[in-house]
């Protein structure tokens, strides 16, 4: 989109600037948000684990449920370290 001169708000080509500082704190933000959401799922995830039954036992008996549950805690630590 063209834009006059005397409308561009700031210097041209400014922009990039301003987007650069607004977008850190949008990531940080989000990031943030998306921790909280997943320590929020791992600590429902255990529950889950030992009450839902397939093939006639718990699904966190199987070892690939508790090793995904275990490689969430992980990630959730790298993350919670990171921000």
């Amino acid at each position: 989109m063209r834009v006059p001169a005397d409308r561009v708000p700031g210097r041209v080509g400014g922009g990039f600037l301003v987007l650069g500082h607004v977008l850190k704190r949008e990531i940080l933000c989000s990031f943030s948000v998306s921790t909280g959401e997943m320590r929020h799922r791992l600590e429902r995830c255990p529950d889950r684990a030992e009450t839902r039954m397939s093939f006639g036992r718990p699904i966190g008996s199987c070892p690939s449920a508790a090793d995904r549950i275990v490689d969430t805690r992980i990630r959730l630590e790298t993350a919670r370290e990171w921000l």
